[in-house]
């Protein structure tokens, strides 16, 4: 090993000794730049390699304190965080309660804080390894650190997984081919390799030419592999029918649907909208998030008065619908109810419990009225975390116009069927960014994935084109095409290999029709998940627990 070349130490070491915002400023925006809207993900496989650096001042040839160390870690993905994300703190500027304004605002910036002293986990840990052996080792281990780290933050409550280093390539599909046997996180572990591998051509006193030739050549072998991967004769691109798909993007103010706009107005508008164009040919239409304003009660969803008009519109034209929606389900007891169910009492003083949920629901002649439920939650809007562990939490969700309060999460999940027998996969909003629960919706027999979401609450940022995108991963992982139906902004069509058609922009009304293929082969993302995650975790662990037993016993021994 050789000491940091010296342009490189004396620069970074100014930095991070005389002027530590600006270097978390410039790491963390070379970060946020690698992320759409921006074009620049290739930015993101050299992004961790002056963190590695600070590392390496720990022990020569200057020294950082640990406490200055963290600090550099954490404003750097703070700046990260907040100019990828800073648009989860713009609902503030629509809600028209100031107190709920205020509420939204602190939720955003606690999002973005939180997230990134998250972030800094992995490097800690790095750190400790660092301590004790050698920078090629310590460098290697951050890998698993970091992916263990993605893979439990999809997996837990609190989930917060929009910078997921994968995330950076949703508008180069021609790159990420083979995430249809990794998934998202066989992404983030090439830029992880990447980044370690230039790391050590840059600090390695022999051999440094051959971790440079390995890094080009990972770096190359996605774009060679994407032609085989893409070729039509294989097995996952062998269609077993098509169907002609209408998306309906209404552009409706998701702050005024619920209280501004009455529920007879919307659903008449959208039949007009349905019927803009022939609805000739047309086997399913595609409603976004929460179209219906007004709640389907579980097991009589169907015999609401203003589904029926839809029903009429299905049976006439021989079509189904697919519509987001509010489920209510009623409990006929209220002694053992879930945290999230609510109680009212009737005028007589009756007590009734029940329980809401963002759900689904698909409308045709005979339709049964099943409902999915949204499974995937967003924290604090849609349902405060913990809430059946910490019931004094009840009541601290974020009310963005719907005032449902916190959603329920459904017993089972479970694709929808159209008319024709087709099934489709329903995914709703946030639900898009996990992969592993994405592929058990075609595990359950769905051919089609379909989006559907209200992007509204942010206005004109980045957000929803980051949320649009990443339906090129999921279409992937599965090898299906999706249709992405959005309130406002971005409504689209993604093919079996992540190629987006057909784009409706930011608030924009309209309709786009496209003939969709129907694909049933699994493929090994489908069947396997995240197993590069769950397998990082493991190795993580242990190689934490081989670090911390070698180092007391070199203690024991001096």
């Amino acid at each position: 090993m050789k000491a940091i070349p010296q342009r490189v130490n004396v620069s970074l070491w100014w930095l991070v000794n005389r002027n530590i915002f600006l270097f978390s400023f410039l790491v963390g925006t070379w970060l946020a730049i690698a992320y759409p809207p921006f074009p620049l993900a290739f930015l993101i496989f050299t992004g961790f390699i002056p963190l590695f650096a600070l590392v390496e001042y720990r022990y020569y040839p200057r020294q950082i304190s640990f406490r200055r160390l963290w600090l550099t870690f954490y404003l750097t993905f703070l700046f990260w965080n907040f100019f990828t994300c800073y648009w989860l703190m713009l609902t503030a500027l629509w809600v028209g309660d100031l107190q709920e304004a205020i509420l939204a605002f602190a939720a955003g910036l606690v999002a973005n804080i939180a997230n990134a002293l998250l972030q800094t986990l992995p490097l800690l840990l790095y750190t400790f390894v660092r301590q004790s052996t050698t920078s090629l080792f310590a460098s290697f281990t951050f890998i698993f650190f970091w992916l263990g780290f993605e893979y439990l933050h999809f997996n837990w409550e609190l989930s917060w997984s929009w910078l997921t280093l994968g995330h950076a390539f949703t508008f180069y599909p021609i790159y990420i081919q083979f995430v249809e046997f990794t998934g998202v996180l066989g992404v983030s572990l090439l830029v992880l390799l990447i980044n370690v591998l230039l790391w050590q051509g840059i600090v390695r006193q022999r051999g440094q030419q051959l971790y440079w030739i390995v890094a080009w050549v990972l770096l190359l072998v996605p774009l060679v592999l994407s032609p085989i991967l893409t070729n039509p004769r294989r097995q996952v691109f062998q269609k077993v029918g098509t169907i002609k798909v209408r998306i309906v993007q209404p552009n409706i103010d998701p702050y005024a649907k619920f209280n501004q706009l009455s529920d007879e107005a919307q659903v008449y508008s959208f039949i007009e909208q349905m019927k803009s164009k022939s609805l000739e040919g047309v086997d399913l239409v595609i409603l976004p998030e929460t179209a219906l304003p007004f709640y389907l009660e579980e097991g009589y969803a169907m015999q609401h008065s203003l589904v029926y008009p839809l029903l009429e519109l299905c049976a006439r034209q021989k079509c189904s619908i697919l519509t987001g929606a509010v489920a209510l389900r009623f409990y006929n007891h209220c002694d053992s109810i879930p945290a999230s169910a609510k109680v009212y009492l009737d005028a007589s003083g009756k007590k009734y419990c029940y329980e809401t949920y963002n759900a689904a629901t698909t409308i045709f002649a005979g339709s049964p009225g099943i409902i999915y439920k949204k499974a995937k939650l967003v924290p604090f809007t849609e349902r405060t975390p913990f809430l059946e562990e910490i019931f004094l939490l009840k009541g601290w969700e974020i009310d963005l116009g719907g005032g449902f309060g916190s959603f329920g999460y459904p017993d089972s999940i479970f694709s929808l069927a159209l008319h024709n027998g087709v099934q489709v996969a329903p995914v709703i909003c946030y639900e898009s960014q996990f992969g592993d629960y994405v592929r058990h919706l075609f595990l359950k027999g769905a051919q089609l994935g379909c989006i559907i979401t209200n992007d509204g609450w942010f206005g004109n940022s980045s957000g929803y084109i980051q949320h649009a995108y990443l339906a090129t991963l999921r279409a992937i992982e599965n090898r299906r095409e999706f249709a992405r139906c959005a309130n406002t902004g971005m409504s689209l069509f993604v093919d079996s290999k992540g190629y987006v058609y057909q784009k409706l922009g930011w608030w924009k009304k309209g309709v786009i029709d496209r003939e969709l293929n129907l694909y049933q082969t699994k493929t090994f993302y489908m069947t396997h998940g995240d197993y590069i995650g769950k397998y990082s975790v493991i190795i993580a662990i242990v190689l934490l627990l081989s670090v911390f037993v070698r180092s007391k016993l070199r203690l024991h021994y001096k």
